[in-house]
């Protein structure tokens, strides 16, 4: 849960930064972007392997399937 709320709230700061710097980029050509794609497909990826994660805790909680949610 820890590394799916911190991956969390690293896209969301990813996805503003790109968006900003679309729109910056538009006035000003030589405007640097703050995130490289690497950072961004690796925030994507760790929001997927914590959701990944998470799915297969739950398969494998030794609950009934009625309390697994």
């Amino acid at each position: 849960m820890v590394l799916i709320t911190m991956s969390c709230i690293v896209v969301q700061k990813v996805v503003r930064h790109n968006t900003e710097d679309r729109e910056i980029q538009l006035e000003n050509p030589k405007h640097r972007k703050r995130n490289t794609s690497a950072f961004t497909g690796m925030a994507y990826a760790g929001m997927v392997i914590g959701f990944g994660m998470f799915a297969i805790g739950m398969a494998n909680a030794p609950f009934e399937l009625n309390v697994n949610g």
